[in-house]
């Protein structure tokens, strides 16, 4: 199916409560750049100075190597203090993980700065009549560019699907989103396996995004879409992009819903009203 026309609220009268919020809708994109600015100029000043200090740090380990090796040997001839000797070793110690720690915690910011400028620019198309096979062959093809080699990337499309009335730009980005997510939970696997399926379902075209990672606990499931929990399925990374992807769609008249077990990958399926083409 190759839908792509324009149409007013007016042409779809099913539509038309969708296309009415988009003055409301951008206002999350808006927020999200406001924010994404003004957290990204004081992490940029603080993750360049603490590369420099790594950069330093590199530069002076001869030097400190040989004074660890002169005070190891004062040690022997009791000319320094065992309490001294020891504050001075668990001082030299611990820098270098104090200081890999502190850049880990200003990439995971950066992490968040890069989800809130993802959505940065929502709903900036015309809404207009598409198909949802063409928004995921689009994110595929893009996905091929970026990365030759993509394995285990499975495509199923149900070419009956039902066209829908949508910002096509906003979902291809939900779903890209969601997909380096899932590429970033099967990094581990030996054969990683990722898949996108397409479906009607109740006058609905439905998308559901597979993979074969380990998953997330049964418990934590409900929970997936909260901002600000630790995502154990990522090592902890928070899930703020998943939470504005299911308020983007929301917003678009779909839903965003997460199954799956513990041990068996992750599932998300998006699900949008079908129109009359």
């Amino acid at each position: 199916m190759s839908v792509s026309k324009d149409f007013s609220s007016e042409t779809l009268v099913t539509s038309a409560s969708v296309a009415n919020r988009k003055p409301t809708i951008r206002a999350l994109g808006t927020l999200a750049a406001g924010v994404a600015h003004e957290i990204n100029n004081p992490l940029s000043c603080v993750y360049s100075n603490l590369e420099q200090i790594r950069a330093y740090y590199r530069l002076f380990e001869p030097v400190i190597e040989h004074y660890q090796k002169e005070m190891s040997f004062q040690r022997q001839s009791g000319t320094l203090s065992e309490a001294r000797l020891s504050k001075l070793d668990t001082i030299l110690g611990e820098f270098a993980e104090i200081l890999e720690d502190s850049i880990f915690a200003c990439e995971r910011i950066d992490h968040v700065v890069r989800d809130l400028h993802l959505y940065a620019n929502l709903y900036k198309e015309v809404f207009g009549l598409v198909s949802l096979n063409e928004i995921v062959s689009s994110v595929q093809q893009r996905l091929r560019d970026e990365r030759p080699v993509i394995d285990g990337l499975m495509v199923e499309l149900d070419e009956a699907l039902p066209p829908i009335f949508t910002d096509s730009s906003t979902v291809e980005k939900v779903i890209t989103r969601l997909l380096h997510r899932a590429t970033q939970s099967v990094e581990s696997i030996r054969h990683p396996q990722i898949s996108l399926t397409t479906y009607s379902e109740s006058g609905h075209a439905c998308l559901k995004i597979m993979d074969n990672g380990i998953g997330a606990p049964n418990e934590y499931v409900n929970s997936v879409f909260d901002p600000f929990l630790s995502d154990p399925s990522r090592g902890g990374g928070n899930n703020i992009s998943l939470a504005l992807g299911r308020i983007a769609i929301e917003e678009l008249g779909g839903t965003v819903t997460a199954v799956g077990e513990y041990g068996s990958g992750s599932h998300f399926i998006l699900s949008f009203p079908g129109e009359a083409a």
